[in-house]
């Protein structure tokens, strides 16, 4: 490993380095073997390009969602996936099937607490904190997310579902 070996550029070991994956992503530089990988690959960035779009156009009034990265490390059931020969949506599948429902389920129930927008109330009555606000394409209108009204019966002021207070036994 002499430095000065290492800055003279030899064709062979680049050639040697890159002759068994031929096929690369113009978007992300990711060498593929074989043309139906790399065809899979490029659908992959097709989706992907996709639910960018549309959850960008699903934003809140006047303020846009902060876009979700790409994490870091791999998640541990991709890990064990590649190390058994598998592939990346075998991992997404398994996933799914164990702990991916529970949180899917809790996803729901925070999504099911919706109250219609109230142009007199931005903020909840209780915390005076200001409420998320999005368009519901199901109801055609805007929304207040993670709200409830204070009374049962669906009147009174409306407030934040974590704000509610505890019924007493």
């Amino acid at each position: 490993f002499d430095p000065a070996k290492l800055k003279v550029r030899h064709e062979s070991v680049i050639n040697s380095l890159y002759s068994d994956m031929p096929r690369q992503c113009s978007s992300c530089g990711v060498r593929f073997k074989c043309q139906e990988d790399h065809s899979k690959h490029l659908d992959w960035h097709v989706r992907k390009n996709r639910m960018m779009k549309e959850a960008n156009k699903t934003t809140t009034r006047g303020s846009q969602k902060p876009k979700k990265s790409r994490d870091w490390f791999a998640s541990t059931s991709l890990w064990l996936s590649a190390a058994n020969g598998g592939t990346v949506e075998a991992a997404k599948v398994s996933f799914n099937a164990n702990g991916g429902t529970q949180k899917r389920k809790e996803v729901e129930e925070e999504e099911e607490c919706v109250v219609p927008a109230n142009e007199n109330q931005k903020m909840c009555a209780l915390c005076v904190e200001p409420f998320e606000e999005f368009f519901s394409h199901e109801a055609d209108d805007w929304m207040y997310k993670d709200a409830v009204y204070l009374n049962n019966n669906g009147s009174g002021p409306i407030v934040h579902a974590k704000c509610m207070p505890e019924p007493r036994k």
